[in-house]
């Protein structure tokens, strides 16, 4: 079984009889042994998946334009462990990967020359846990902020959605005075995600 990560949207409409799920279980055979982890972003329902699966899956998988590829095709789980200590500018594409994940709201502008891939999954599973953290406590402001475009300044985002995003932040123990009507989506989600306390995050066997 082959190892790789993956972003799909979620389908489904949020109904006990149709909920929200990747797109991804379209394509895993269960039967056949295949399986996948997951984490999703409610704010933008998509998910990012560890997929465990037969080579022809992982190209069905591929060949989908709604989904991203955020890894190389690991053979198993130790070569999974090697390559995520690769740069993350070093694996192929990684320019087109930064580009659709910027689409997504996930800032990659902090990415330098020596981070590995898995500094980087770990900041996208980071991004999409504060979303977990807005949508279980029902703060649809967040939620909204976390849908901005990263280069929309803070004065352009609706008064009640930015003073909202700011008193969640304060009552996370997060700073807000340094935030100006110039500041960008993307360094307010940038400062929540590298400061507020979320601590490691597991996905099939791999700590991040």
């Amino acid at each position: 079984m082959k190892i790789r990560f993956y972003i799909g949207p979620q389908i489904g409409s949020g109904t006990v009889l149709n909920p929200y799920r990747s797109l991804l279980n379209d394509f895993i055979h269960i039967e056949n042994g295949e399986w996948f982890t997951e984490i999703d972003n409610p704010a933008r329902r998509i998910s990012i998946c560890c997929v465990v699966a037969e080579q022809t899956t992982h190209t069905a998988i591929a060949t989908d334009s709604r989904v991203i590829i955020c890894s190389p095709l690991a053979d198993d789980k130790a070569d999974m462990k090697t390559k995520l200590e690769n740069t993350f500018n070093s694996i192929a594409g990684a320019a087109a990967l930064k580009v659709k994940l910027e689409a997504i709201g996930i800032d990659t502008s902090w990415i330098g020359g020596s981070d590995t891939l898995r500094l980087g999954l770990r900041y996208l599973l980071r991004v999409f846990t504060v979303g977990q953290f807005a949508d279980g406590e029902s703060v649809g402001e967040v939620r909204e902020f976390l849908k901005a475009n990263l280069t929309t300044q803070v004065s352009a985002v609706p008064a009640v959605i930015r003073d909202r995003v700011k008193t969640w932040m304060q009552n996370k123990g997060l700073a807000v005075g340094w935030i100006t009507g110039t500041t960008t989506v993307r360094q307010v989600i940038h400062y929540i995600v590298t400061n507020l306390n979320i601590g490691k995050l597991n996905m099939s066997d791999e700590e991040f």
